[in-house]
């Protein structure tokens, strides 16, 4: 338990971790809104989280997605998010709008992966401050469905700032 603290505590957006080598991003599914390979949330968690991701994309247009990985096996967490996020095709099509939360729970290591558009999310430093000031208090403790769904909530806030007007919004978020 402390060696799990510990390492939640420093572990940073760039932080490192691994995955299982017949894990690759192109043999991890994407199961909607929330892929837990884990198998740490309960239905109805992954149920009440899923609805409010598919609601916040039908209101913004923005795409939020999270995967929960037992362990990376070796593998740096920067590059198996962003390979990730590139195999799932994160946010609309041409508009970068996409945000992949990965968190590999045995290597507590967690990463916020962003597109195109939100390259200044993490260049003002709101990824990390939801990464150390929201979700690692809760996984610290635990408590990964309070982490994830808090972490989420600033997320989804944070990335509200990034408004695609109505009449440039893709097809599939028009209302």
């Amino acid at each position: 338990m402390s060696a799990f603290i510990l390492l939640f505590s420093v572990m940073l957006v760039s932080s490192s971790g691994c995955t299982k080598k017949d894990q690759t991003p192109q043999s991890l599914a994407r199961d909607g809104w929330i892929t837990d390979h884990a198998n740490i949330l309960t239905q109805a968690d992954k149920s009440r989280l899923s609805a409010s991701l598919a609601a916040y994309e039908k209101e913004t247009c923005h795409q939020v997605l999270v995967l929960i990985v037992p362990s990376l096996a070796g593998e740096s967490m920067v590059d198996f998010s962003q390979r990730t996020a590139t195999a799932w095709d994160i946010g609309q099509p041409g508009f970068g709008n996409g945000i992949l939360v990965s968190i590999a729970v045995q290597d507590g290591s967690v990463r916020i992966e962003t597109g195109s558009a939100f390259e200044w999310f993490i260049e003002k430093g709101i990824s990390d401050r939801i990464l150390k000031e929201v979700m690692f208090p809760y996984f610290r403790d635990e408590r990964y469905v309070d982490g994830i769904e808090q972490g989420l909530a600033e997320i989804m806030q944070a990335a509200r700032l990034k408004v695609i007007p109505e009449d440039h919004r893709p097809d599939v978020c028009q209302k």
